[in-house]
C-alpha cells in the first residue's frame, strides 16, 4: 500500500506544535495545525471571510462548543473539498469567530494558522502522526 507523507510545516519542537501546509487543490497555501486535542475540524472566523467562497454552509446544523473560560458557543458548520496527498476529502469545519488564540498563535509564529483538523477525521482516515520524523503518514 503506498503511504503519502506529508512533513510538518514548522519544526514542531520550535513551534510547539504540529502544523501542516496544503500544497494543493483550492486550499493551496493554507496552514493547520494538527489538532490531538480537538475532536472537530475548526476553521477560525478571520480565515472563513477570506476562504468562504470555497466552503458551503451545512444547512441547518450546527454545533456548540465551550471556549477557555467554559461558555458555550455555538458554531455554524461548513464544508469544504480539501486536496491533501493526491486525495480529495470531503470535510467539515466548525467556524469560530472567536479565533482570538489562533490570531495570537498567528502572530507568534510568524505565519497564518486557518484553523486545526482534529482527531475525528484524523482517524476516520487513518492518519499517522510520526513526531519523531515530523510528518504525517496518510495510507
Amino acid at each position: 500500500m503506498a503511504m503519502t507523507r506529508i512533513r510538518f510545516y514548522a519544526d514542531a519542537t520550535q513551534a510547539g506544535l504540529p502544523f501542516i501546509r496544503i500544497d494543493e487543490g483550492k486550499f493551496k497555501g493554507v496552514i493547520f495545525l494538527i489538532d490531538t486535542g480537538s475532536n472537530d475540524n475548526v476553521i477560525f472566523g478571520y480565515a472563513y471571510e477570506q476562504a468562504k467562497e470555497l466552503l458551503e454552509p451545512v444547512k441547518g446544523l450546527s454545533r456548540t462548543q465551550y471556549g477557555i473560560d467554559g461558555e458555550p458557543i455555538d458554531l455554524k458548520l461548513v464544508n469544504g473539498k480539501v486536496s491533501l496527498g493526491g486525495k480529495e476529502y470531503d470535510m467539515h469545519f466548525l467556524v469560530r469567530e472567536d479565533g482570538i488564540a489562533g490570531k495570537q498563535l498567528s502572530d507568534e509564529l510568524g505565519f497564518p494558522i486557518t484553523g486545526m483538523i482534529g482527531t475525528f477525521f484524523m482517524v476516520e482516515h487513518d492518519w499517522i502522526i510520526d513526531y519523531g520524523k515530523q510528518e504525517i503518514i496518510i495510507p
